[in-house]
């Protein structure tokens, strides 16, 4: 469990950054006192150092949100949070960060500022209750590699608007002072659940090659195929298969 806490804590420290590449403190002292118009109703924010790998700052207000004090986050280990977060919304983050990270990569380094990532997942508050958070992440400052520095992330109570279940990514761009979408995805575990073969074939179904044409050019029966088609829409509960390939299309990393 605590390789999973692990992970999520360090994903954008996969490559060292180097001790030269200093948080700028005036800048993050800055955030700290021209943020508190942020504090109070269903929102808490917190700035995350990722050269001290844990949050420098926690907003008040986190005690209206999830019942907890704000020292429960505030320098201390990201790990106290992580723990709040459903095992199947955490093994799904695993991939969200990644393809944040993947997409922040190609970001050119005079932009990487101009983008905020927004992703959703449950949380356990201190009663122990499950709500749904909405992240709102943008990266303040980054290494001359291209590495976060520091994170601004408001996170908001949305339970009583949340519809769909499951966990989503959605990439905006600050363009002529307001965000545009350009990049989306969600996640959805029953996509796991499909082997090798099963997603080698709902990939061509999504390209419009017929069963007769993925038999061919994979080799086996058209039996198979049409077994593989019953497994790939039982095992991501949809009713038929279009639904299926909706889903599997909704949850590609997102391209710039």
């Amino acid at each position: 469990m605590e390789n999973q806490y692990a992970y999520l804590q360090d994903f954008f420290l996969l490559n060292a950054v180097p001790d030269t590449n200093q948080v700028d403190e005036t800048l993050l002292q800055s955030f700290i006192d021209g943020n508190e118009a942020i504090e109070g109703g269903a929102s808490f924010f917190w700035l995350m150092n990722y050269m001290k790998r844990e949050p420098e700052y926690v907003s008040s207000s986190i005690k209206q949100v999830l019942g907890y004090h704000k020292a429960f986050l505030n320098n201390g280990s990201i790990s106290s949070y992580l723990r709040l977060i459903p095992a199947e919304d955490r093994n799904l983050l695993r991939k969200v960060f990644s393809d944040i990270y993947d997409y922040y990569q190609q970001i050119p380094l005079d932009e990487k500022g101009l983008y905020r990532f927004d992703f959703n997942y449950r949380v356990q508050r201190i009663d122990q209750r499950l709500i749904s958070v909405m992240q709102q992440t943008i990266f303040l400052q980054s290494s001359p590699t291209g590495l976060p520095l520091l994170e601004l992330s408001l996170l908001t109570d949305f339970s009583t608007y949340k519809s769909n279940p499951l966990i989503q990514l959605q990439i905006f761009k600050l363009q002529n002072g307001s965000y545009k979408r350009v990049a989306a995805c969600q996640y959805d575990e029953c996509l796991d659940k499909l082997t090798d073969r099963e997603k080698e074939v709902i990939e061509l179904i999504a390209h419009g090659l017929t069963d007769k044409e993925i038999a061919d050019k994979m080799c086996i029966s058209l039996h198979t195929v049409k077994t593989h088609r019953k497994n790939i829409i039982s095992k991501t509960n949809s009713r038929n298969t279009a639904e299926a390939v909706n889903k599997y299309l909704a949850t590609l990393a997102p391209e710039q």
